[in-house]
């Protein structure tokens, strides 16, 4: 595995943890 590979994953990897903590605290101001 190449370092850009890698440098790749972790950028989708932090994209989708954002994204999932902007659809937990949207949920969470719903309630």
């Amino acid at each position: 595995m190449s370092f850009i590979e890698l440098v790749d994953l972790i950028a989708k990897l932090v994209t989708i943890a954002v994204g999932l903590l902007t659809i937990k605290q949207h949920f969470n101001k719903k309630k």
